[in-house]
């Protein structure tokens, strides 16, 4: 804000969501203010704000004798917050990794915007190779440790290596594919009875 004689300014801020004025954050005076430096005038919590709503402040400056003759306002839209998977696990029935137990992908995800549930897709390759017949699609809930995928001993040999490669959707954005991998060793060597 700038004044003609360097008076201290003072604003009036209002704020708006989605066209409603937002008691709990208007009338709000700020100050003081230096002529023509950039102040931040007022904030809105981030605990108050959801995706997809409009918040507007409408501004108002004046200097203790004069006011501006027109409000200034401000919008945006608050865009979604990428998910985040905060927890995995890939290994196997028994946790030795080898090729005689079940391989499973166990993932947590955390938002943001703490969206309910997610989907997760799910591909496997053995080495570079895709087994289509491998890949899932399921729901899962936030912050909840959960099995996604699994590869039965069946399809497992000793020295492949399974990589999953997973995508999350949270309603509104794919994830990019992140790659879990590891190698299966051999399975119960002979033993002396």
């Amino acid at each position: 804000a700038t004044d003609n004689d360097t008076d201290t300014i003072t604003a009036y801020v209002r704020w708006f969501n989605d066209s409603t004025e937002w008691p709990d954050y208007t009338d709000n005076r700020v100050t003081p203010m230096g002529d023509n430096v950039f102040t931040l005038a007022d904030t809105i919590n981030e605990t108050t704000i959801k995706k997809h709503e409009n918040w507007t402040a409408m501004i108002q400056i004046d200097d203790g004798t004069v006011n501006a003759s027109d409000w200034v306002n401000a919008s945006l839209v608050v865009k979604n917050s990428p998910q985040n998977i905060s927890d995995v696990t890939l290994n196997s029935t028994l946790t030795f990794n080898k090729s005689d137990e079940d391989i499973s992908l166990w993932l947590r995800i955390t938002d943001l915007d703490n969206e309910t549930y997610f989907t997760v897709h799910t591909r496997w390759f053995n080495h570079l190779t895709e087994d289509t017949s491998l890949q899932s699609t399921l729901n899962i809930s936030l912050d909840v440790l959960t099995n996604v995928s699994t590869v039965t001993a069946g399809n497992l040999t000793a020295g492949s290596n399974w990589t999953a490669m997973v995508r999350t959707y949270d309603g509104d954005l794919n994830s990019t594919f992140v790659n879990y991998s590891m190698t299966i060793q051999d399975g119960d060597l002979p033993g002396i009875n």
